[in-house]
């Protein structure tokens, strides 16, 4: 009889511990996509492909993708196709893209305690957003101040199109006062294109360019500078854009201007040589023909999905995690979230950007950037940068504060301008 009580009791235990390591079957995350994001989706779900292919991340369970595509600037659509989502058992949110509809996702995965991570630049993410993990390397600002403070410029002027852009540029801003630059602005505006600006700055004798300007539009302001004969060896060019890397500039290579940019992909390591040196995409879902270029964002994104699957391996080799789904309709929330979020900001992972890490705020921190230059054999990398925030943490913020001022000042000035 004693023998069957311990075969007994063993067998509880095993059930016990087999309930305690235990993740639902299907585990539901929720991608939230412009109608235009046809890629950023294909990569949402090859990433969720890539997670359950898997065995040693969710060994026993496997990611599900709900998708819910936002109308344009439809701050109601959003907060409906967030809580369908939510309706369906999503226990994360991906995106969106939109800085309107981010404010809104956010406030309500902090109301849910739902884990929400974003892969892209937004003014408005704060301390507030408990619930919110942002892989955006919001300060690449500092690389691009250190890079303009070694080349010595006493003078440059910014061409930019939103002013709200100019907030990844607070950093560079320091050198008005630090080390009396002269910093111009140039807005791009239907009635000062760029092939005005350009002759504006011609006028002004000014040969050192920061272009915070979409990828898009890089190649057009080239072009127009090359028209305008202002492509000269004694011309320089730094590009914002993290996307400059995807650009086809053989128009350009020839030229003998100094043009530079950050890249934070990393092409030559072993996991993004593993996942993506064949980077495709289709138009139908799970269909990868199409050839597309891996942008930033779309990198971030699979990161992302990544590092919430490793986090939740983690949280669940300590506690049980059920199915248990959250609504808009009632204030219950879900049990998990706080434990998803303290184990996303302890994982440390190799991913398409590098070495991918945040910090207590749920910003990306310690990560590494290349800098690029355009030669005539093409986009080249010239250097690979370390930025350690963590030490230059307090010193930023303070030297940065007048930048703000200013920057807040313009977008407030533009603002009124759109009014009017």
């Amino acid at each position: 009889m004693g023998r069957y009580v311990v075969v007994f009791r063993f067998a509880l235990l095993l059930l016990n511990l087999g309930l305690r390591y235990a993740l639902p079957e299907v585990i539901r995350i929720g991608g939230l996509f412009e109608n235009f994001d046809d890629d950023r989706e294909m990569a949402f779900r090859y990433a969720v492909d890539r997670i359950n292919a898997d065995d040693a991340v969710l060994p026993k369970s496997r990611l599900s993708a709900k998708i819910e595509r936002l109308k344009p600037q439809s701050s109601f659509h959003a907060a409906k196709s967030v809580c369908s989502l939510v309706g369906e058992g999503v226990v994360a949110i991906f995106g969106p893209n939109s800085v309107g509809s981010s404010a809104l996702v956010r406030s309500t995965a902090s109301a849910l305690h739902l884990p929400h991570l974003e892969s892209h630049w937004d003014l408005e993410k704060g301390s507030k957003a408990a619930y919110t993990i942002s892989l955006f390397p919001r300060n690449i600002g500092t690389a691009i101040y250190h890079l303009v403070k070694s080349k010595n410029w006493r003078s440059f002027t910014i061409i930019y199109e939103d002013a709200e852009e100019l907030m990844k540029l607070q950093e560079l801003m320091k050198l008005r006062n630090q080390n009396n630059v002269k910093i111009s602005l140039q807005q791009y505006t239907v009635d000062f294109q760029y092939n005005k600006i350009l002759k504006d700055i011609r006028k002004k004798g000014e040969t050192n360019i920061v272009l915070e300007v979409p990828t898009s539009r890089i190649k057009d302001v080239l072009a127009e500078a090359q028209k305008a004969g202002m492509l000269t060896e004694y011309h320089n060019y730094l590009i914002t854009s993290l996307d400059f890397h995807t650009l086809d500039l053989s128009p350009f290579q020839h030229s003998r201007s100094n043009i530079s940019a950050f890249r934070i992909v990393s092409p030559d390591s072993q996991y993004y040589g593993r996942e993506a040196r064949s980077w495709t995409f289709g138009r139908k879902e799970n269909s990868l023909k199409k050839e597309m270029p891996l942008t930033t964002e779309t990198a971030l994104l699979v990161d992302a999905v990544n590092l919430y699957a490793r986090a939740l391996h983690a949280v669940s080799t300590v506690q049980a995690i059920s199915a248990r789904s959250v609504s808009c309709d009632n204030t219950a929330v879900w049990p998990y979230g706080s434990d998803l979020i303290d184990a996303i900001k302890k994982v440390r992972m190799k991913g398409l950007t590098g070495d991918v890490q945040v910090d207590n705020q749920g910003q990306r921190t310690h990560f590494t950037v290349d800098l690029l230059e355009l030669k005539t054999k093409g986009i080249v990398k010239v250097l690979r940068l370390a930025v350690d925030f963590i030490l230059l943490e307090n010193g930023i913020q303070n030297a940065a504060s007048f930048s703000q001022e200013i920057i807040l000042e313009i977008i407030q000035k533009q603002k009124i301008t759109c009014k009017t």
